[in-house]
């Protein structure tokens, strides 16, 4: 079973993602037929094997009732960390998801 550690940015996205939708009692069939993708994407993104595309992010986050904006900021942070650090130089992007 995967332990989340907060210092480990590269997985707080798939992290996220499994909690807050297992906070809200879906299940990833629900989250993948609101995505319109597979719910073996969503194990496999949730396990760590895919990775959600940026330009998904917002969409995965309106599938699980969040605010895309944090989701979004993490994602960018995980992946693009210089771009991150011009848009947001001070604050990490979603702690107060966890």
């Amino acid at each position: 079973m995967h332990q989340h550690n907060p210092q480990n940015r590269v997985d707080e996205l798939r992290f996220i993602i499994r909690r807050q939708r297992q906070l809200r009692n879906l299940s990833q069939h629900q989250v993948a037929e609101r995505l319109g993708v597979t719910a073996e994407f969503i194990t496999l993104v949730e396990a760590g094997r895919r990775r959600l595309h940026l330009d998904r992010v917002a969409a995965m986050a309106d599938a699980l009732g969040l605010d895309p904006r944090p989701l979004c900021r993490l994602a960018l942070q995980e992946r693009a960390p210089s771009l991150h650090r011009v848009l947001f130089p001070q604050s990490p992007a979603a702690d107060w998801y966890i």
